[in-house]
């Protein structure tokens, strides 16, 4: 995928977290009941359809069973022999949990005791639930990657590498909206001074700091790869130098920005009306950078071995 298409599709996916958070009031809330909708969408939908009668309730129960079957139809359709078995595997397991699943969705007593869903909200049981048909997805779509991994060669690795990278902008993205929408939902307390509200926001934009900086850095390898795809390769040690540098400048802003709120709590202590005395990092992030900066200046290296053997020959 192209950076320019990239960025409009993470812009386009900020305004909508923002507008969706905006008009959502319990934000935490809300994660459960985003988890769970699509299933309990499909069940309510087949529950309503089951009340019609009895050639309603047949049809229900024939969608059912066909929606639930469709992971097992293609686990048996797959042409790829012993290599795909773990994905069959999973893909059958998929259909034996959506019969569950899609049919608690419609009856949350099968999935907890009655005294959990009267005293809860039947959407957290929900969301359990769909956590696990999500979970085995997950779970589907690492191994199937390991096999095209194995299987790929360099320039369909390098594709993969570019697949990964849009999908965690679009990861990192989400998190950089929903940190903030979480974080001033519950810092907006009564009873705080002013001083507590700046530190307050300070941390909520540090903690988000990092994702954007992640994102950063990704477009800058993904300018890497499209240099490395290219037939013409005379640009690629300058993408690998720019490359280079966002990730050094990353890790100092994740760091530097750390440190600062530290230092600016300690000198605002006296007006703050509680002190968190707290070193954390977000290693998340930090890895990932230092990673692809390792990556980079690996590739580099190896550049210049090549042109050095290439001259001695």
């Amino acid at each position: 995928m192209k950076r320019t298409i990239l960025g409009v599709i993470l812009a386009c996916e900020f305004i909508l977290l923002i507008v969706l958070f905006a008009i959502v009031k319990d934000t935490a809330g809300s994660i459960p009941s985003i988890v769970a909708y699509p299933f309990t969408l499909l069940s309510t939908g087949l529950l309503s359809l089951s009340e019609l009668g009895q050639l309603g309730n047949a049809f229900a129960t024939v969608l059912w069973v066909c929606i639930s079957l469709i992971p097992c139809i293609i686990a048996f359709l797959y042409t790829k022999g012993r290599t795909a078995l773990p994905e069959r595997i999973v893909l059958i397991l998929l259909s034996a949990v959506l019969f569950f699943v899609i049919y608690g969705a419609a009856n949350p007593h099968l999935i907890a005791p009655v005294e959990l869903i009267e005293n809860a909200d039947t959407v957290t049981v929900r969301a359990a639930a769909a956590i696990s048909v999500w979970s085995i997805l997950i779970l589907f779509i690492i191994l199937r990657l390991i096999r095209l991994f194995n299987a790929g060669n360099k320039q369909q690795l390098i594709k993969y590498l570019n697949l990964i990278l849009c999908v965690l902008s679009i990861f990192y993205t989400a998190s950089m909206v929903y940190i903030p929408a979480t974080g001033f939902a519950t810092s907006s307390q009564p009873g705080v001074t002013s001083v507590d509200r700046l530190i307050s926001s300070l941390k909520i934009i540090i903690n988000a700091l990092p994702y954007a900086l992640d994102i950063a850095v990704i477009f800058a390898a993904l300018g890497f790869l499209e240099k490395a795809m290219a037939a013409d390769k005379s640009d690629i040690e300058k993408s690998i130098q720019k490359l280079n540098f966002i990730c050094g400048l990353a890790l100092a802003l994740i760091s530097a920005s750390i440190a600062v709120l530290n230092i600016l709590q300690t000198l605002l202590a006296r007006n703050l009306s509680s002190v968190s005395a707290e070193l954390s990092f977000p290693l998340d992030s930090l890895i990932f950078v230092a990673v692809i900066l390792l990556l980079s200046r690996l590739i580099s290296e190896n550049r210049r071995l090549r042109e050095d053997n290439e001259l001695f020959i």
